[in-house]
């Protein structure tokens, strides 16, 4: 990605604290869950050209006093906050640095929520940012009105035909489905969580290695597990095979058992009747009847 040097000076990065319903200060609460977002999201992202970025001021147009949107943690492919200057470090000028994010996140305070929820999602839907999230970290939350009800996490995604955001629903166990990060995304205490199609929760940045490390040992084990019983069934196998042969063997032997006895039993069945045919040719010779000898 190159930036352009004429590149056009902003009021508001010089001048933050007067950006219109962006909150200076944090609560630890706020702070936490965006930092523990964070870490989510740059585990997640650590093979890919993707940044995940913290209060950074997005602009769509050349006007150098544009109020820009700054979200809590946002997404943008392609972003190298290496190659940025000091002055470039807190503006993302869509179009010209690069695509609109992926994904903008809001962590609501007492004093953000409402423009949280009721000017952000048009003004990241005129961004063309895909998806966005807002969430209180706070278990009583600040949310009034019908927004209370809506329990502590809503979510849009931007429909490409009308190029307007859409709720997404929850699901029975209030998660949201998240296309974009293909996540399941869901508050637990102040947290929020991010979870693998199948379920799995998805580690932070220091989680991960460690994480890592035990599925590959846990592959390593289950490896030598079934290969360990693939060599007792091949092992069993061999026996049956052995056990199969000796059978086979004592068989044959048996077989020819079987059949020099029936050789035997037929040689003296052929004696017996040649005895009685000498001994009938001999009566007759001696002129008797060999008939009368039975």
């Amino acid at each position: 990605m190159t930036i352009k040097a004429n590149r056009i000076e902003r009021y508001y990065d010089a001048h933050p604290d007067e950006v219109e319903g962006e909150d200076l200060s944090q609560t630890f609460f706020h702070f936490a869950a965006l930092q523990y977002l964070l870490a989510v999201l740059r585990w997640m992202y650590r093979d890919e050209d993707v940044e995940a970025v913290s209060e950074i001021n997005l602009y769509v147009t050349a006007r150098p006093q544009e109020t820009p949107v700054s979200p809590d943690v946002t997404i943008i492919d392609g972003l190298q906050i290496e190659q940025r200057s000091d002055a470039e470090s807190r503006s993302y000028y869509v179009g010209e640095d690069g695509p609109p994010p992926r994904v903008a996140f809001e962590v609501a305070s007492e004093e953000t929520w409402r423009h949280d929820l009721e000017q952000k999602p048009a003004r990241y839907e005129k961004l063309g940012v895909r998806e966005f999230f807002a969430f209180d970290p706070n278990q009583r939350s600040f949310w009034k009105g019908s927004w209370a009800g809506q329990g502590r996490l809503l979510g849009w995604r931007l429909d490409p035909a009308t190029g307007h955001y859409e709720s997404l629903p929850k699901d029975a166990e209030g998660s949201l489905w998240s296309e974009e990060l293909q996540s399941f995304v869901e508050m637990q205490g102040r947290y929020l969580r991010v979870y693998t199609p199948s379920g799995q929760v998805r580690p932070t940045d220091s989680e991960g290695p460690q994480q890592q490390a035990d599925f590959e040992r846990e592959a390593r084990e289950q490896a030598e597990k079934e290969a360990k019983q693939e060599r007792q069934q091949q092992q069993a196998e061999k026996r049956r095979a052995e056990r199969a042969l000796k059978q086979a063997v004592q068989a044959l032997k048996q077989a020819e058992q079987a059949r020099l006895e029936a050789e035997a039993s037929l040689q003296q069945v052929q004696a017996e009747r040649l005895r009685n045919e000498r001994l009938a040719a001999e009566t007759r010779r001696l002129g008797g009847n060999p008939d009368d000898l039975l």
